[in-house]
């Protein structure tokens, strides 16, 4: 079966909310407002959303924490856990830190199995399978106490995992100034094929980032008060090729995220805080990376740089259909606060009001915290904040992006034609120029596989939906999703 795409010129793209996700758009957990913990979410290769939350039983009136998930449709999917929610054992009305802002963290290997960041609760990490059941041959019955006589988990430390293990930020006990991270397997050995019989001395635990080759990024901060971030292989291997001299550094402090987009660019965010005239002014600084070299693109935007005023931005970048999507709370208003880029810095003028979507909910005030790309839509998950007695929501919430679209006199010449379903190769010929690279996607923006012609094995491809980008040599870029059976 062949199959032909086009390409349209794009005049506009509008934002709204759609309503048929969720219940009116929404998807929401009654947290209350004697809590401030924040939810985390991940979103898995099918487009379903992993929520880690404070709930609260009002009836019994306390909070348990909790893992939702949720369909892409918004609705919970009830094959997970017990009937969509894993209830995480442990007592949070007895924890004296349970209000700092926290929560329970959560990551994903490869294979979509669940680890839970419990520090600071119990200093432990829970492993769930992809069902939602605990895995009881992880650490003790499931869970692995990280903390020894020596060291124990950072505030700013964090969990990477991969399909072979985890890797976890600890600094020592007696001295906070050494920092390590340390390798577990699978079932919660140390694995001493990392760094030194499974240790790695670090500068500083920061927060970790895995790219689509493997390895990881470790942001630093120096003793100057400054920023940056050096790569790090799954064996603990520092990259010294890497930036300049292993490191890539910013001549300010803040707060880095970071986005690895599917033209093997690495999208950095920098938020800082600045006294102005005895005001606090925020700015959010972008900035693009080689991701593999760590070379700064200094064509990137302005003088290298994108500069976002008054928007605090929080795990906040996303890519869908070749643009990048930057959301966070806007400091002035205290509202949902979407900006759009194309991949060389420039302003998406297409999008909603010239590149920017505000959304105001006059009562309601919302701090947004995740994005996620959907099939033309965006998700975010958040949680309201507190305003007088009003209780605490944590939310996600689903906005379809339309399109208005003009047709062209070359249309018939704007195609491509390969077989989809797809077995075990992609062949894509096109009519209008050569096809230079074909990238596999998955619906949740990770780069699956890539290849530098237009033909791209797939026979070890998991049975999937995937959107597949072609890279003509004119410039043009055509999507479209494919199936794998």
């Amino acid at each position: 079966m062949s199959s032909m795409f086009f390409i349209l010129n794009i005049l506009g793209q509008s934002i709204e909310i759609d309503t048929d996700y969720g219940v009116n758009g929404l998807t929401e957990i009654l947290s209350t407002s004697n809590t401030s913990v924040q939810p985390y979410s991940k979103q898995l290769n099918d487009g379903s959303l992993l929520v880690s939350t404070s709930r609260y039983l009002e009836a019994e009136d306390k909070h348990e924490e909790v893992i939702v998930k949720y369909k892409p449709d918004g609705s919970i999917d009830t094959s997970f856990a017990n009937n969509g929610v894993y209830v995480l054992d442990i007592d949070l009305e007895n924890t004296s830190v349970l209000y700092d802002d926290n929560g329970i963290e959560l990551f994903l290997d490869e294979s979509e199995n669940i680890y839970l960041y419990l520090s600071p609760f119990k200093n432990a990490i829970v492993k769930l399978n992809s069902e939602g059941v605990l895995e009881t041959s992880f650490g003790t019955n499931g869970y692995l106490i990280t903390v020894d006589d020596q060291y124990e988990n950072s505030k700013n430390g964090r969990v990477i995992a991969y399909d072979e293990g985890i890797i976890v930020g600890l600094v020592k006990k007696d001295d906070p100034q050494i920092r390590i991270l340390k390798k577990y397997t699978s079932n919660g050995s140390i694995d001493n094929t990392f760094g030194n019989n499974g240790i790695l001395s670090v500068p500083y635990e920061g927060r970790m980032f895995k790219l689509n080759d493997g390895d990881f990024i470790l942001s630093q901060k120096y003793e100057s008060g400054t920023l940056g971030f050096i790569k790090i292989s799954p064996k603990g291997n520092i990259d010294n090729s890497f930036g300049n001299n292993g490191q890539v550094l910013f001549d300010k402090e803040g707060y880095l995220n970071y986005h690895e987009a599917s033209n093997n660019a690495l999208y950095v965010s920098l938020t800082s805080f600045e006294e102005v005239n005895g005001e606090t002014k925020i700015k959010t600084n972008i900035y693009k990376f080689d991701a593999n070299s760590g070379e700064k693109d200094m064509d990137f935007g302005t003088n290298s740089t994108v500069v976002i005023e008054d928007v605090f931005v929080q795990e906040s970048f996303t890519e869908l259909n070749d643009k990048l999507y930057i959301h966070g709370l806007n400091f002035k208003s205290f509202d949902t606060h979407i900006a759009s880029l194309n991949f060389d810095g420039t302003i998406n003028s297409s999008f909603e009001d010239n590149g920017t979507y505000i959304e105001n909910l006059n009562t309601t005030k919302e701090f947004s915290i995740s994005i996620f790309p959907s099939e033309n839509a965006l998700i975010i998950v958040g949680k309201t904040i507190q305003n007088g007695t009003n209780p605490t929501k944590h939310f996600s919430k689903k906005y379809k992006l339309s399109n208005a679209t003009a047709s062209i006199d070359e249309i018939e010449k704007q195609k491509i034609v390969f077989e989809n379903p797809i077995k075990d190769k992609i062949e894509v010929k096109s009519t209008i120029s050569q096809i230079n690279r074909l990238d596999i996607i998955s619906l949740n923006g990770r780069l699956i596989k890539s290849s530098k012609s237009n033909i791209i094995e797939t026979k070890n491809l998991p049975s999937n939906i995937y959107i597949l980008n072609s890279y003509l040599e004119n410039g043009n870029i055509i999507r479209k999703k494919i199936i794998k059976k």
